[in-house]
């Protein structure tokens, strides 16, 4: 019941993957940050086993941790293995010369001269420069 309406608030903000790699990147960056959550977890634990009612038992805290060593290992050996970041900067330079293309274009298209081009180019550029990183990026 709790799992339902947990959902129901997320449900609207579902939205489908544009971009599965860059949705891969975050999703290993949450995986990474829960490892480091529960390696604090982890830390207050006095002993990785305690005395139960009938024998003795692990620990929660002990399983949580080793299940996020492996879900990490898993995630981060896919990652490397799509070679993610390698893919990204491809998309990121097929998307700069895409957009140097077009406005180059759009320049001759307008009739300036050389010069003029030169200057909106010179301008265009120090706009990006002053962007944030996320805008420049897309993110």
């Amino acid at each position: 019941m709790k799992a339902r309406v947990l959902f129901e608030k997320v449900a609207p903000e579902i939205v489908p993957v544009d971009n599965p790699l860059e949705a891969y990147k975050m999703f290993a960056g949450r995986v990474m940050a829960w490892l480091g959550l529960m390696e604090q977890l982890l830390a207050d634990v006095k002993s990785p086993r305690y005395r139960g009612a009938t024998a003795e038992q692990v620990r929660g805290e002990v399983q949580l941790y080793e299940r996020a060593m492996d879900r990490a290992n898993t995630v981060l050996g896919t990652y490397a293995k799509l070679n993610i970041d390698e893919r990204l900067t491809r998309i990121s330079e097929q998307q700069a010369h895409t957009m140097v293309t077009a406005v180059t274009a759009a320049l001759q298209a307008a009739g300036l001269s050389a010069d003029q081009q030169l200057l909106v180019r010179g301008a265009l550029a120090r706009q990006l420069r002053a962007l944030p990183a996320s805008e420049r990026d897309g993110a």
